[in-house]
């Protein structure tokens, strides 16, 4: 879209560092299922500059991730954001002793895997998502870091917003068609721009808590956290939910 833009457009980064850049990087892969980590269990461990999610899942296998907190801020325009994979040997065996479980080690996981791969956790909300009729969703328009576990459903609270957008709008042939997208869009980016910059602010305060990158942030996690009703501990994912966006199919409709 950008390449296809109007010039001047808004898209275009104001700065020479861009709008994308990540603190985090992040180290997934998959093995054999253990039992320490059930089907359907989900397992947060905090480490000082790192922390884990582990995934129990099903058909014998397991899912796990290993988030690792970078020296600098990368920035997708100037820096190089891609790993090899001797840059995600030297991680794994950085925390291999670290425990995850009572009885399991990170690198218990990591020498029994069945996959893996070192990714950078790219952030950013562009300021403007549309140019004309092209209109970007999901992670091209906000990407979140994927420790608040809503990038996929911001995507799709973003698609039901066309969705209804489209289906709610009234298009007019020829030269005005443009004008009528724009309109639409221009609505869609409205209705979720509020939404996607909380959950962009809310996955980064999750992620420094989760790894514990300040001594205050220390405290909190290992000394209050624990102390929590479980329906405080889990207002954060309850609040990440859009109630404004709603998407119901009219009979007949193909949206």
């Amino acid at each position: 879209m950008l390449r296809s833009a109007s010039i001047p457009n808004p898209c275009t980064p104001s700065g020479p560092k861009g709008w994308s850049s990540c603190a985090f990087a992040c180290l997934f892969g998959m093995s054999p299922s253990r039992n320490e980590f059930g089907p359907g269990t989900n397992t947060i461990v905090f480490k000082r500059n790192h922390s884990y999610l582990m995934l129990g899942g099903a058909r014998g296998r397991m899912s796990w991730c290993l988030w690792h907190r970078l020296e600098q801020r990368l920035y997708l325009d100037v820096d190089d954001v891609r790993f090899s994979k001797s840059d995600e040997l030297a991680i794994a065996h950085r925390y291999w002793d670290d425990c995850v479980a009572e009885t399991v080690t990170f690198g218990e996981l990591y020498q029994s895997r069945i996959t893996s791969t070192l990714t950078a956790c790219m952030e950013h909300v562009f300021p403007q998502w549309y140019d004309g009729r092209i209109i970007v969703i999901g992670d091209a328009a906000h990407k979140l870091d994927p420790t608040s576990g809503q990038g996929a459903n911001a995507a799709l609270e973003t698609a039901a917003a066309l969705a209804d957008g489209l289906r709610q709008g009234k298009f007019a042939s020829g030269p005005n068609l443009s004008h009528g997208l724009a309109s639409i869009f221009a609505g869609v980016q409205a209705k979720r721009m509020g939404k996607v910059q909380w959950l962009l602010e809310d996955s980064t305060r999750q992620q420094q808590l989760k790894s514990m990158v300040t001594r205050p942030l220390e405290e909190v996690a290992l000394g209050k956290i624990p102390k929590l009703p479980i329906e405080r501990a889990f207002e954060g994912y309850i609040n990440a939910l859009d109630p404004d966006v709603t998407h119901e199919r009219e009979a007949g409709s193909k949206l």
